[in-house]
């Protein structure tokens, strides 16, 4: 179980362009999202899209689905690996979604499922000094958790709760394994770890994932 970093989400629009529809429903977006990753303090910016689908096991019937098109990551963040950015990236998306269900016996947990590609390589430098991660070569890591809200007893503030993720990874076989050191090139592709805990990536839950 994990409970999410704290992060300011400010969504506002990007020109970027959302995935086609799959026969399961439009993607809405995309969407920009500036997040300020505790405790590290790492600045992350990261355009995404989202939809809703069907889920009779989610709460109100409903999936939240989010889609990482690309991340731009600089300030506060030298003590991080990319892994570890991409994983607190994804994880601040849950911070834009409205009416989490309270954590609590018997209630019906908000299915939320977020699609990274599976390969990410570093473009370079944006004009802000900021660096630039865009996906490359196809696959997906689908990451699919419950969530619920729950009083923080320290900050007195309700915080996003996670817990029961399951991962599914397809490597397309065409990216190259992060290297010894965690350190990436630009302009290199890079398979990333589809769950936390993998290489150079920290295990947040404890468990890791399983492929």
């Amino acid at each position: 179980m994990l409970l999410l970093a704290a992060a300011i989400a400010v969504p506002v629009a990007s020109i970027a362009q959302c995935p086609a529809d799959d026969g399961n429903g439009p993607w809405l977006g995309p969407l920009t999202l500036h997040i300020n990753l505790q405790p590290s303090g790492c600045q992350i910016t990261e355009i995404y899209c989202y939809r809703d689908v069907v889920n009779s096991g989610s709460h109100n019937n409903l999936e939240r689905q989010f889609y990482v098109e690309e991340i731009d990551y600089g300030v506060g963040c030298s003590g991080l690996s990319f892994p570890d950015i991409l994983h607190g990236a994804a994880d601040a998306l849950a911070k834009t979604m409205d009416g989490l269900p309270y954590c609590g016996s018997g209630v019906t947990l908000q299915v939320i499922t977020t699609v990274l590609n599976s390969c990410w390589g570093l473009a370079g430098f944006n004009p802000d000094g900021t660096m630039r991660a865009m996906p490359c070569s196809s696959g997906t890591c689908v990451r699919t958790c419950d969530y619920c809200i729950t009083l923080n007893p320290v900050t007195h503030h309700y915080e996003a709760q996670q817990s029961n993720c399951t991962y599914s990874d397809t490597n397309p076989g065409d990216c190259v394994d992060i290297p010894t050191g965690c350190a990436l090139a630009i302009g290199a592709c890079y398979h990333m770890p589809c769950w936390t805990g993998g290489p150079c990536s920290t295990d947040y839950t404890g468990g890791g994932g399983s492929q």
